[in-house]
């Protein structure tokens, strides 16, 4: 699928002109998807357990997305680094993956350009996901455990799916949708009702330009 994978992204870039006036971040965004997406299918992965390549390579995402961004940034960049920060802080919360350093890009993105409503409305929700104090004890314990297997549940079927088929432009909206059954099931955690409040819109932004990328060339 790795040329599934490319054609889709170098399409994006040849038929979107300028994705943002602060810079041209098409290199960058290409780089990223592409090592995210692929790594999935490596080969030296292929022993790794579901959830273990799903925390692996979400961190390594924001390795990238963070060695890439700037203050200058464009709209696209900016989705990218809010989706994939968002995601490992609410891991991170719930005990499921929580080895990336995540504090060094939520300051990057507190500087890039963007409109004073954008930053408010991102300040509020990755703060109030930030503030979530979550614990396996006490009045805790049923949300703890209800959220923490709910995501370890969509994430491990997600990565199995990117093991096979790379195409994020239906397996991104399948983990999301996966945590929103979850949460209108039986598991009303704050939690996961905040993420979805940052991660679908934000990852939907990226997706928008590579998904119609891909169909505007027919792959």
């Amino acid at each position: 699928m790795l040329h599934v994978v490319v054609s889709v992204v170098l399409a994006f870039l040849m038929i979107t002109p300028g994705i943002c006036s602060c810079k041209d971040d098409d290199a960058a965004v290409q780089k990223c998807v592409i090592e995210y997406a692929t790594g999935f299918a490596d080969p030296k992965y292929s022993s790794w357990d579901d959830l273990q390549l799903h925390c692996h390579l979400d961190g390594e995402l924001g390795k990238c997305v963070q060695r890439y961004l700037k203050k200058d940034s464009g709209p696209t960049l900016v989705s990218l680094a809010k989706a994939a920060v968002s995601y490992i802080l609410f891991e991170k919360k719930i005990k499921v993956c929580d080895r990336f350093p995540y504090k060094p890009l939520l300051k990057k993105l507190d500087k890039v350009c963007q409109t004073s409503q954008a930053k408010k409305d991102w300040k509020k929700k990755i703060e109030r996901l930030n503030k979530i104090k979550m614990k396996p004890y006490y009045g805790h314990s049923h949300l703890f455990k209800c959220t923490s297997e709910l995501d370890r549940r969509c994430v491990r079927e997600y990565a199995k799916r990117m093991r096979t088929d790379q195409n994020l432009c239906k397996n991104i909206p399948y983990k999301y949708q996966c945590l929103r059954n979850g949460y209108h099931g039986n598991c009303r955690s704050n939690a996961i009702r905040y993420i979805l409040d940052i991660f679908p819109a934000e990852a939907d932004k990226v997706l928008a330009k590579l998904c119609q990328s891909r169909q505007d060339v027919g792959v």
